[in-house]
């Protein structure tokens, strides 16, 4: 699955305002049947971080996620599209950021999206890895 995004977090370190989007795809092609299924996340929250040393920061985070997912079958040259109604869902997850040179960091961090509260092994459970530039 291809996912591309990005990611704007705003406010003082204690309390910020952070904001996300997601695309994703994924196409599967056979003989006699394709499918490509396309996903949009976007994600509003409350992010909290503490200086863990010069270096290192911990941060907790906490919101709302929206997403919308598309399915494109074809069976035989007939094409079948499904859209799911858009879900809105409570997310909370921690994560580590290190300064690698200046003002760029590596970020590590967990998220738990809650979509069902009965059956907590039904929830969404994401681990992101990447890098980003702090401006001033």
């Amino acid at each position: 699955r291809l996912t591309y995004g990005g990611k704007v977090t705003a406010g003082i370190l204690l309390l910020s305002l952070e904001g996300q989007y997601a695309h994703s795809t994924l196409q599967e092609t056979f003989p006699a049947f394709s499918q490509t299924d396309t996903g949009d996340k976007a994600r509003v929250g409350l992010r909290s971080g503490f200086n863990l040393g010069p270096f290192l920061r911990l941060y907790l985070k906490a919101g709302a996620q929206a997403s919308l997912e598309k399915v494109d079958q074809t069976t035989n040259g007939v094409t079948t599209t499904v859209i799911q109604p858009l879900a809105v869902s409570p997310y909370g997850g921690a994560g580590v950021s290190a300064q690698i040179f200046g003002k760029f960091f590596a970020n590590l961090d967990v998220i738990a999206i809650v979509t069902n509260f009965s059956n907590l092994d039904q929830n969404e459970y994401q681990t992101t890895a990447g890098f980003s530039v702090r401006l001033p």
